[in-house]
C-alpha cells in the first residue's frame, strides 16, 4: 500500500475542495504502469466553500472507514436521535484513509472490517464498525 500516495490525494482532494467520502480500499485501483494509487467512484463526493464548510448534506451508508465522530452520528441518526443531516468536516477523507492505511496494514483487522461491512443490518454494522474502531485506538 502506497501511504503516502494516498495522502497526497487525500491533500490534492482538499486542495481542489473535494470531500469523497467514500475512502476505501475498494475505490483504490493501483495503475501497474506507473505504481500510483488512483482515487476512483465520486458519486458521494461533495465540495466546500472557501470557508470550508461544506454544509449540512445526507449522510453515506459506507460506515466501515469513517472516523468516531462520523460512526457515533450515524448511530445516533438510525435510532431516530438526530436530524439525517451531516456537517462534513474538511478532514473527513484524511479520517477515512488513515482507517485505510491502518487495515492494510493489519490483516486480522482487515478480515474484522470485512465482516461488519457483511453484516445485514445497517443498526449492527454501525454499532460494530464503531466498536472495531474504539478497540483499535486502545
Amino acid at each position: 500500500m502506497q501511504s503516502k500516495q494516498l495522502i497526497d490525494i487525500m491533500k490534492y482532494s482538499y486542495d481542489c475542495r473535494i470531500i469523497h467520502r467514500h475512502v476505501r480500499p475498494e475505490n483504490l485501483m493501483l495503475d501497474s504502469d506507473t505504481n500510483h494509487i488512483k482515487l476512483i467512484d465520486f458519486s458521494f463526493a461533495i465540495t466546500y466553500d472557501v470557508d470550508d464548510k461544506a454544509g449540512s448534506i445526507g449522510v453515506t451508508d459506507t460506515v466501515a472507514y469513517a472516523g468516531y465522530e462520523f460512526l457515533d452520528y450515524y448511530s445516533k441518526l438510525l435510532f431516530g436521535l438526530c436530524l439525517p443531516n451531516y456537517r462534513y468536516e474538511r478532514t473527513f477523507d484524511l479520517k477515512c484513509a488513515l482507517n485505510v492505511i491502518i487495515a492494510l496494514n493489519n490483516v486480522p483487522l482487515l478480515a474484522k472490517i470485512y465482516a461488519v461491512e457483511t453484516l445485514t443490518d445497517i443498526h449492527h454494522m454501525t454499532l460494530e464498525a464503531i466498536h472495531l474502531w474504539l478497540d483499535t485506538r486502545l
